[in-house]
């Protein structure tokens, strides 16, 4: 049990380090994007101005709106449908945040309206999905529950549920507040699978999070407030403050549900701070009312009557403006449940009837045949296909500067012509100048544009290489429990620790390329030597021969050396796991590289291919190299890249 426990913290601190390292990719994004808007105008500009939107929505109200705003003008003024839709959809997500679910579901209909028309079913999930998070918050459940399934049906189809694993996440967020636990509690571990499958640590989180309200909802207490806290204790420092914020809400109803009412209003307070921070009135007025409603819960309403409606009065402030049904139910429950244990049985009378009301209209008789309609609807679909990995590409195009040449005209006579002559030196000079000056800013914006693609690029490799380790690893977790002896059970624990150890070490390398923007030849062939010498501590019976040139270095880029790196180790693992061969000869120069081995070879046209050789030549392909790949049977293999 103790090594399963230490696997866990440590696939949660690998997490940790993702979150980390994207944050700080995230930030130099925004950065990069806000220095060459200046440079950009027409469909680059609405392109640049909507991610903008999107980056700042989580962070910075007030200037996400002003972007999203004018990207959406400008796209009008084109009449750019996808370009209006996009716009449009950013401005939604900034509206969710905020809670202003009304504004989000008019900007998220619009979007889905044009994207039904011009667009691939793809680009309808992510409107789908947020339109049906919309009415949940609204209280139109069935309606709610319709859309969110009709996104999961085109995922499904396209088998594109890594890419879209926060749709799964609201889904399983839906069956819980219908009271289907069980549905809840299966979604969210596909959530978990899926999320982490594409590196969506959010995702990730936020499900991990609805579990452990599950288990809340259940009475399961002990075991939920162990998961948050195991959550704050590895996340807490790189979690954003919407997500600590809810983490502290909810393990303060959780410590007040155990009697421990200082533990509970201390971490209220601290999640109210957070929310004013962000100026979220839902945020605020739910934190109010927790403070409330832990009053009533304990039964110290009498003692502390003065103190429970002022927190009721301000959240009831906050809630005015709030269309939120499910939000102004919880307020009329919890004032009934208040009114009637300090003996104001009138008050606690219109409360209740006012929570009824709500209530009904957020889940009725008819809503409820609705909803199991749509159940059974997607539960008998069939889901044929495999899962899709995530690629998502930012791309910011290189500026353009219009250059026009001046012309000067002659004078007649010699004076004149002198004049005119100094004339033409000074102007000569000062355009020379500024075409420089405009040149070095060119260079410059190029310059910015190259690193942000290439740390991009970087970003997509940390998903696409470790996701599917975790998942394993995940995977293997999942199924200890069938192992029948405890021996086996030994074993298998300590096989997995040593493959997350490895994939750790697949992380520190990537981790190693983001570092150095810069990596020649020996370094790449040194770090190539390091991967040989673990190769051949596990493959004794293979004789690993290294040849190495120093002549005429040549210098890679981070994104380079990452992608010639993870060609090489693929050709290698090919070579030790399937060729039966007792050779194994790496050779590297500024020219290129080769990996060649003495096994039993392969007729390349008669195997049946994985993606691991498309892929290494599609890696090289798109750094500008040529993948050569030959095999004869009984005569070995060879794979070379050509750097030139």
């Amino acid at each position: 049990m103790t090594s399963k426990n230490n696997i866990a913290l440590l696939l949660l601190s690998i997490f940790a380090t993702l979150i980390l390292v994207q944050n700080s990719i995230h930030a130099q994004n925004i950065d990069s994007l806000v220095s060459v808007l200046p440079t950009k105008e027409g469909k680059d500009k609405i392109r640049l101005l909507s991610d903008l939107c999107y980056y700042l929505s989580f962070s910075d109200v007030e200037n996400s709106e002003k972007y999203g705003k004018e990207a959406l003008e400008l796209a009008t003024q084109l009449n750019d449908s996808l370009l209006m839709a996009g716009a449009s959809s950013d401005l939604g997500i900034l509206y969710m945040n905020q809670s202003e679910y009304k504004k989000g579901l008019e900007r998220n209909l619009y979007a889905y309206e044009i994207r039904k028309k011009v667009g691939k079913p793809e680009n309808q999930l992510g409107s789908l999905s947020k339109i049906g998070v919309c009415y949940r918050e609204l209280g139109e459940l069935d309606k709610g529950l319709d859309y969110i399934l009709q996104a999961v049906r085109i995922i499904e189809e396209n088998d594109l549920q890594a890419k879209f694993s926060t749709v799964y996440e609201n889904l399983a967020t839906t069956y819980g507040m219908l009271e289907k636990y069980d549905l809840a509690k299966e979604t969210y571990r596909k959530a978990i699978k899926h999320g982490t499958e594409a590196g969506s640590i959010q995702t990730v989180y936020t499900s991990l999070n609805g579990e452990a309200g599950i288990h809340r909802t259940l009475g399961e207490i002990d075991s939920s407030i162990f998961k948050l806290n195991k959550i704050l204790t590895i996340l807490g420092e790189v979690l954003d403050k919407k997500n600590l914020a809810n983490t502290y809400g909810n393990l303060a109803t959780l410590y007040s549900k155990k009697g421990s009412l200082n533990k509970a209003n201390s971490l209220t307070l601290k999640s109210i701070e957070l929310y004013k921070e962000m100026e979220s009135n839902d945020g605020i007025a739910i934190g109010f009312m927790n403070l409330a409603d832990f009053i009533v819960e304990n039964g110290q309403a009498r003692p502390n009557k003065h103190s429970a409606i002022k927190y009721l009065e301000a959240a009831n402030a906050r809630l005015r403006d709030n269309p939120s049904i499910v939000r102004q139910a919880q307020y009329a429950e919890i004032s009934s449940r208040f009114y009637e244990q300090i003996g104001d049985f009138k008050k606690a009378l219109n409360y209740k009837n006012q929570y009824h009301t709500l209530n009904d209209s957020i889940l009725n008789i008819e809503k409820n045949k609705t909803i199991e309609t749509l159940e059974i609807q997607f539960q008998t679909e069939k889901k044929d296909k495999q899962l899709a990995e995530q690629q998502v590409e930012i791309t910011v195009q290189e500026a353009r500067v219009k250059q026009r040449n001046s012309q000067l005209l002659l004078a007649s006579s010699l004076l004149l012509l002198l004049i005119i002559g100094g004339a033409f030196v000074y102007n000569y000079q000062k355009n020379k100048q500024t075409k420089l000056e405009q040149q070095v800013a060119l260079e410059k914006a190029e310059a910015v544009n190259k690193m942000q693609s290439e740390k991009l690029r970087i970003s997509r490799d940390l998903h696409d290489n470790i996701g599917s380790q975790l998942t394993f690893v995940i995977s293997s977790l999942d199924n200890i429990s069938y192992v029948k002896t405890e021996d086996q059970k030994q074993e298998r624990l300590d096989q997995l620790a040593t493959f997350t150890k490895d994939t750790l070490g697949q992380l520190r390398d990537t981790i190693w390329a983001i570092k150095n923007e810069e990596v020649d030849t020996e370094e790449l062939f040194a770090k190539l030597s390091q991967f040989i010498q673990q190769a051949q501590r596990f493959c004794p019976h293979i004789n690993f021969k290294t040849n190495f040139t120093k002549d005429n270095q040549k210098i890679f880029n981070s994104n380079e050396a990452i992608n010639i790196f993870r060609v090489v180790q693929e050709a290698l693992n090919n070579a030790i796991k399937y060729s039966d061969c007792t050779t194994i000869e790496l050779t590297l120069d500024s020219i290129g590289t080769s990996v060649i081995d003495n096994g039993k070879g392969f007729d390349r046209n008669k195997i049946e291919e994985g993606n691991g050789l498309s892929n290494m030549e599609q890696r090289m392909k798109e750094l500008g190299y040529k993948t050569e790949i030959t095999s004869k049977i009984g005569e070995g293999s060879t794979v070379r890249v050509y750097f030139t």
